[in-house]
């Protein structure tokens, strides 16, 4: 469904700046950090424009790999599928181990066979069929936008303006 692939890929893509934002930005402080955010989604939506740009002249079914090839030549098609498999394996990693090590401190046991539960949990669902993938998917997003309110509602009663600029 439309809802299901819309969750998947926010799945993955907030996902990813759930566990990758945070360290980046770690030592950068508000500003900073706030600049690098504001540069990262121009250049995203920038982006996103070029390739609706160059998807219109497309058949609705033709895949990115596809649209690569015809546009820009095998080689730099390859070059690009690497990326993509490159980007993929890292999120696998970064996914697996952030999920073993919670699975590590909620079942107290060592963090190698917790990531190897959550990858044989996981991969059942997605052996099982898509369409619980598509559903696992919509419900995580609600758990997800709902943590997201109840936790900024709660924290900001008590935002300090002085800690988050570092003017102490």
């Amino acid at each position: 469904s439309l809802i299901g692939g819309a969750c998947i890929i926010a799945s993955v893509c907030v996902g990813a700046g759930m566990l990758g934002l945070p360290s980046a930005g770690a030592g950068a402080w508000t500003i900073w950090s706030l600049v690098a955010i504001t540069i990262t989604m121009i250049v995203m939506t920038l982006s996103g424009w070029l390739l609706l740009e160059a998807f219109k002249h497309y058949d609705i079914r033709v895949s990115f790999d596809s649209a690569t090839r015809n546009l820009l030549g095998k080689e730099v098609n390859f070059i690009n599928n690497l990326a993509v498999y490159f980007v993929g394996c890292i999120l696998l990693y970064a996914y697996i181990t952030s999920s073993g090590l919670i699975i590590e401190q909620l079942l107290n046991i060592n963090s190698k066979l917790a990531s190897v539960l959550f990858v044989i949990i996981f991969s059942a669902f997605v052996w099982y069929s898509t369409k619980a993938v598509s559903r696992i998917s919509v419900v995580l997003i609600a758990f997800m936008i709902f943590s997201f309110v109840f936790s900024i509602s709660g924290m900001s009663v008590h935002i300090s303006l002085a800690t988050l600029f570092d003017q102490h």
